[in-house]
Protein backbone atom coordinates (compact mmCIF):
# COMPACT_ATOMS: atom_id res chain seq x y z
CA UNK A 1 0.00 0.00 0.00
CA UNK A 2 1.36 3.39 -0.78
CA UNK A 3 2.26 5.70 2.10
CA UNK A 4 -0.03 8.55 2.77
CA UNK A 5 2.54 10.89 1.99
CA UNK A 6 2.60 9.65 -2.00
CA UNK A 7 -1.77 9.20 -1.66
CA UNK A 8 -1.69 13.07 -1.05
CA UNK A 9 0.24 13.66 -3.80
CA UNK A 10 -1.67 11.80 -5.65
CA UNK A 11 -5.17 13.58 -5.29
CA UNK A 12 -3.88 16.73 -5.33
CA UNK A 13 -2.53 15.62 -9.09
CA UNK A 14 -5.81 14.04 -9.69
CA UNK A 15 -7.69 17.29 -7.96
CA UNK A 16 -5.39 19.70 -10.29
CA UNK A 17 -5.79 17.73 -13.64
CA UNK A 18 -9.50 17.24 -13.06
CA UNK A 19 -9.79 20.71 -12.86
CA UNK A 20 -7.11 22.35 -14.84
CA UNK A 21 -6.66 19.79 -17.30
CA UNK A 22 -9.89 21.03 -20.00
CA UNK A 23 -7.96 24.95 -19.87
CA UNK A 24 -4.82 23.31 -21.26
CA UNK A 25 -2.65 22.63 -18.10
CA UNK A 26 -0.75 19.86 -18.38
CA UNK A 27 -0.17 18.22 -14.56
CA UNK A 28 2.74 15.99 -13.55
CA UNK A 29 4.12 14.71 -10.28
CA UNK A 30 8.01 14.71 -9.16
CA UNK A 31 8.84 16.47 -12.51
CA UNK A 32 10.47 19.62 -12.54
CA UNK A 33 13.99 19.86 -14.73
CA UNK A 34 12.54 17.70 -17.76
CA UNK A 35 10.37 20.07 -19.72
CA UNK A 36 10.62 20.44 -23.24
CA UNK A 37 8.71 23.80 -24.70
CA UNK A 38 8.58 21.94 -28.18
CA UNK A 39 6.90 18.96 -26.76
CA UNK A 40 3.55 19.98 -26.14
CA UNK A 41 4.50 19.60 -22.72
CA UNK A 42 3.81 23.33 -21.75
CA UNK A 43 1.57 24.76 -19.50
CA UNK A 44 2.37 22.60 -16.91
CA UNK A 45 2.33 21.69 -13.51
CA UNK A 46 3.81 19.10 -11.22
CA UNK A 47 3.25 18.25 -7.78
CA UNK A 48 6.40 17.51 -5.55
CA UNK A 49 6.86 16.49 -2.36
CA UNK A 50 8.86 18.80 -0.42
CA UNK A 51 9.94 18.25 4.01
CA UNK A 52 7.59 15.75 5.84
CA UNK A 53 8.15 16.87 9.32
CA UNK A 54 6.39 14.97 12.73
CA UNK A 55 4.11 17.26 14.60
CA UNK A 56 3.84 17.02 18.05
CA UNK A 57 0.70 14.50 19.57
CA UNK A 58 -0.64 13.06 22.67
CA UNK A 59 -3.70 11.09 21.41
CA UNK A 60 -2.57 7.92 19.96
CA UNK A 61 -2.02 9.14 16.43
CA UNK A 62 1.28 10.61 14.41
CA UNK A 63 0.62 14.12 12.85
CA UNK A 64 2.92 14.82 9.86
CA UNK A 65 3.16 18.27 8.05
CA UNK A 66 3.87 17.58 4.43
CA UNK A 67 4.80 20.37 2.25
CA UNK A 68 3.83 20.19 -1.67
CA UNK A 69 5.85 22.35 -4.04
CA UNK A 70 3.64 23.03 -6.86
CA UNK A 71 5.23 24.43 -9.63
CA UNK A 72 4.13 26.44 -12.64
CA UNK A 73 6.04 26.32 -15.92
CA UNK A 74 5.11 28.19 -19.01
CA UNK A 75 6.89 29.32 -22.31
CA UNK A 76 5.99 32.61 -23.94
CA UNK A 77 6.93 34.68 -26.79
CA UNK A 78 7.89 37.68 -24.82
CA UNK A 79 8.78 37.82 -20.56
CA UNK A 80 6.09 40.49 -19.94
CA UNK A 81 3.92 37.42 -21.81
CA UNK A 82 5.07 35.26 -19.21
CA UNK A 83 4.78 36.88 -15.55
CA UNK A 84 1.10 37.00 -16.41
CA UNK A 85 0.74 32.97 -17.70
CA UNK A 86 2.98 31.82 -14.37
CA UNK A 87 0.08 34.20 -12.06
CA UNK A 88 -2.89 32.96 -13.87
CA UNK A 89 -1.48 29.59 -13.07
CA UNK A 90 -0.76 29.83 -9.89
CA UNK A 91 -3.82 31.35 -8.81
CA UNK A 92 -5.99 28.44 -10.81
CA UNK A 93 -3.89 26.13 -9.45
CA UNK A 94 -4.89 27.89 -6.05
CA UNK A 95 -8.64 28.32 -6.55
CA UNK A 96 -8.70 24.43 -7.45
CA UNK A 97 -6.72 22.89 -3.99
CA UNK A 98 -8.92 25.56 -1.97
CA UNK A 99 -11.86 23.60 -3.33
CA UNK A 100 -11.40 20.92 -0.68
CA UNK A 101 -8.77 21.25 1.93
CA UNK A 102 -9.20 17.55 2.85
CA UNK A 103 -8.24 16.50 -0.93
CA UNK A 104 -10.71 13.89 -0.29
CA UNK A 105 -8.96 12.18 1.95
CA UNK A 106 -10.28 11.11 5.34
CA UNK A 107 -6.64 11.23 7.01
CA UNK A 108 -6.21 14.83 5.79
CA UNK A 109 -6.51 16.97 9.09
CA UNK A 110 -5.99 20.55 6.58
CA UNK A 111 -4.46 21.82 3.67
CA UNK A 112 -2.85 25.58 4.25
CA UNK A 113 -1.12 27.62 1.40
CA UNK A 114 2.50 28.48 2.39
CA UNK A 115 3.76 31.40 0.28
CA UNK A 116 5.23 31.15 -2.70
CA UNK A 117 8.99 31.37 -4.69
CA UNK A 118 10.27 34.64 -6.89
CA UNK A 119 9.76 33.24 -10.42
CA UNK A 120 12.64 32.03 -12.26
CA UNK A 121 13.06 32.35 -15.96
CA UNK A 122 15.10 31.73 -18.78
CA UNK A 123 14.91 34.07 -21.88
CA UNK A 124 17.91 32.58 -23.85
CA UNK A 125 16.02 30.51 -26.68
CA UNK A 126 13.18 32.06 -28.74
CA UNK A 127 10.97 31.53 -25.62
CA UNK A 128 10.57 32.47 -22.30
CA UNK A 129 10.70 29.77 -19.94
CA UNK A 130 9.92 30.45 -16.39
CA UNK A 131 9.02 28.57 -13.17
CA UNK A 132 6.53 29.98 -10.06
CA UNK A 133 6.42 27.50 -7.04
CA UNK A 134 3.73 27.75 -4.79
CA UNK A 135 4.38 25.82 -1.06
CA UNK A 136 1.79 24.21 0.18
CA UNK A 137 1.59 22.52 3.70
CA UNK A 138 -0.96 19.43 4.42
CA UNK A 139 -1.20 18.49 7.83
CA UNK A 140 -2.22 14.53 7.87
CA UNK A 141 -2.39 11.53 10.45
CA UNK A 142 -1.92 7.64 10.53
CA UNK A 143 -2.83 5.26 13.34
CA UNK A 144 0.37 4.60 15.81
CA UNK A 145 0.27 0.93 15.33
CA UNK A 146 -1.32 0.13 12.20
CA UNK A 147 1.06 -1.26 9.67
CA UNK A 148 -1.48 -1.20 6.95
CA UNK A 149 -2.53 2.53 7.44
CA UNK A 150 0.88 4.09 5.93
Amino acid sequence: MKHRAERIIDAVASMLEQQLGPRGYHVYKHRRQSFDPQQDELPALTVNFGPDEALPSGTGVWNSRLQLLISAIAATPSEPELMQQLFKMRADSHIALMDDPYLGLDFVIGLTYDGASEPEHNGQTELYVGVLTSSWLVDYQMPEHDPTSA
